[in-house]
């Protein structure tokens, strides 16, 4: 191969190299398009069960003296007459998801576990009313970087969520 072709190759290689970069630094450069990102949100409850007297699974535990905390979210159940005592925490699982500034969410609230649930979601005027096997949709705009919390108006504090938007 002579000077020149070498050369020749060498040139049309780099300029193959050089357009490649250039293309991927445009697509780089390019805004990413908004989303519609859904979850799925299931109402739980986690129950602590256990006893004033021994048992083959758990040791004796005295039943608590401290006040649970207000807003129905927490349920400390006495002891029976066998004994036995329950901790019972409603939350929402997951509990956090993480969209991209501009993103549209859609959270689907899906009533597994408790009753009946009166939700509401910040920047969307309507509570939503929930109920054990139902499912109940609300979109959101994600429009600036922060949060946007939900919550069950009934069982606070602990059945709490939010949504964290990245920026772009």
């Amino acid at each position: 191969m002579t000077i020149t072709g070498e050369r020749s190759r060498r040139s049309a290689a780099t300029l193959a190299l050089t357009g490649a970069i250039l293309l991927l630094g445009a697509a780089m450069a390019r805004p990413a398009q908004a989303e519609t990102k859904e979850f799925y949100i299931s109402t739980v409850h986690l129950d602590g069960n256990t006893g004033l007297t021994a048992s083959a699974d758990h040791p004796a535990e005295p039943f608590p003296t401290e006040a649970t905390p207000a807003g129905g979210g927490v349920i400390l159940s006495k002891p029976n007459d066998a004994g036995n005592w329950r901790m019972r925490v409603f939350t929402f699982h997951p509990a956090q998801v993480l969209v991209h500034q501009g993103d549209d969410v859609k959270l689907t609230f899906v009533g597994v576990q408790g009753v009946a649930f009166k939700i509401k979601v910040d920047g969307v005027a309507e509570q939503i009313a929930l109920k054990r096997g139902e499912v109940r949709s609300v979109t959101v705009k994600a429009d600036k970087a922060g949060t946007i919390a939900y919550a069950s108006a009934d069982r606070l504090p602990s059945m709490r969520g939010e949504i964290v938007v990245l920026p772009k």
